[in-house]
């Protein structure tokens, strides 16, 4: 099925469908080690915008308020793959090439159809945030 993309109301709607299973599932695996373990990777570790982890009650975080109650991270393609916890080393080695492959047919559509002229894209970043103390951890995926 050819993908459709239209602009409504200010957000592109598209019928392509994305597997968040791999992500989701690195995200609880890095949620479930220790609050020493996930610090290492804090977005202050990483030298670009909102790449690494944030967590709820953080005052430094680039992309959640201190305020929110979720634990975040972000990844992007502007970091080296070696430069993520392990957990998620394996989604970026076998998934990550064709999500933003996916992604960036989108935006080649959306700039073809002038949908937003003048506009270009050059990166994607996926973030997953984890509601706490919910009966089962919510992986909210953004992409």
């Amino acid at each position: 099925m050819p993908s459709k993309i239209k602009l409504i109301n200010g957000y592109f709607k598209t019928n392509i469908c994305l597997d968040k299973t791999r992500v989701d599932e690195s995200f609880k695996i890095f949620m479930s080690r220790n609050i020493s373990y996930r610090k290492q990777f804090l977005q202050t570790k990483y030298n670009y915008a909102f790449d690494g982890y944030s967590y709820m009650g953080q005052t430094n975080s680039t992309n959640q308020y201190a305020y929110d109650a979720l634990h975040s991270f972000v990844v992007s393609d502007f970091q080296a793959i070696k430069n993520y916890p392990l957990e998620f080393q394996s989604f970026m080695n076998t998934y990550w090439n064709k999500l933003t492959s996916i992604v960036k047919e989108v935006e080649d559509s959306i700039l073809q159809k002038n949908l937003i002229p003048g506009e270009t894209f050059t990166s994607i970043v996926i973030v997953v945030a984890s509601i706490p103390n919910t009966a089962e951890p919510k992986v909210l995926t953004s992409i």
